[in-house]
């Protein structure tokens, strides 16, 4: 497989191939290209190269690698949510708080506190961040 048009090659990492060589690895590929790219994607699912594949993915014609590719972008952005999640309870479980008490130390409501640790949505890194480091501050 080779890129055409593009300044990459298929050597270089995969997070610097762009839509477009996302696209001819799905179109011209093969298992080897596709096993860098879920590598890739699973190391850090909401990176550039999986918003690439993504993108990549709505506009490719190869019916086998796009379900393939969709399918391991899915799993690890539900894994890396997952994550998130439990991160989050464990902050919040430490302090031994209620999330009634914890909600206003990090700036939010308790609803809405309720709502990321279900995983009905999700924080902003910004509060994450704040929610783990009361969850250290005020550890039992």
């Amino acid at each position: 497989m080779k890129f055409r048009n593009i300044d990459v090659t298929p050597d270089d990492p995969v997070d610097t191939w762009g839509v477009e060589g996302m696209l001819i690895a799905l179109e011209r590929g093969d298992i080897f290209q596709w096993r860098r790219i879920a590598a890739t994607v699973q190391d850090n699912p909401c990176g550039a190269a999986a918003l690439d594949l993504e993108e990549a993915l709505a506009q490719a014609q190869s019916p086998g690698p796009v379900a393939l590719l969709a399918r391991v972008l899915n799993d690890a952005r539900v894994g890396a949510k997952a994550t998130v999640i439990r991160r989050l309870k464990h902050a919040v479980r430490r302090t031994g708080m209620t999330l009634r008490q914890f909600a206003p130390l990090v700036g939010t409501s308790y609803s809405r506190l309720s709502t990321y640790l279900s995983g009905d949505a999700v924080p902003s890194a910004a509060l994450a961040w704040r929610i783990e480091q009361v969850g250290t501050k005020h550890a039992l």
